[in-house]
């Protein structure tokens, strides 16, 4: 019979997992993303972003509404976290390329799962719900920057209307 994992243990292994990750092939790179995912939305760890994107990075998002630097990635991802506090992401499908010598870009396609049940920029909270209407499209590009893996560019396409109207904001920008 198998027992179950205690939330502090699983992000004990999560974490090792992370840092010990050796990116020596797509697989691997794979498989860290996923546990990346799973520890920054599932456990609610933001602070994990710190780790692995380059300091100065840029995401590319699908309304020009583009981050510039990690401290605007984590405080988007806290915003989400903070209107949705049972928010977690499914990776459904995700495929890298690369090598150890050149990088990595890896592509994903994942959802954000949850309820606004905290207050946000657009008020109280609606109870509105995220499901599998939240997509996202990403791509990210992975180099060693002073010998660790970092991300040095995101093209990320995600339903930030759905996010932005289950928040109780506007339908249109």
């Amino acid at each position: 019979m198998k027992t179950a994992v205690r939330p502090e243990e699983r992000v004990q292994q999560l974490t090792d997992s992370l840092d010990n990750a050796s990116f020596a092939n797509t697989a691997e790179v794979e498989k860290f993303y996923c546990e990346w995912m799973e520890l920054v939305w599932d456990y609610k760890i933001p602070s994990k972003l710190f780790d692995f994107y380059a300091p100065n990075i840029h995401v590319y998002r699908e309304n020009g509404d583009d981050l510039e630097g990690i401290q605007a990635v984590v405080q988007d991802v806290m915003v989400v976290e903070a209107a949705f506090p049972d928010v977690t992401m499914h990776v459904e499908a995700v495929v890298c390329v690369g090598n150890p010598e050149d990088g990595y870009e890896l592509f994903a396609r994942r959802y954000l799962n949850g309820t606004n049940l905290g207050y946000s920029r657009y008020g109280a909270p609606t109870e509105r719900v995220l499901d599998d209407t939240c997509m996202s499209l990403d791509m990210l590009k992975f180099e060693k920057i002073d010998g660790r893996w970092q991300v040095v560019q995101e093209h990320l396409n995600q339903s930030t209307r759905t996010i932005r109207v289950a928040m109780g904001g506007p339908y249109e920008r």
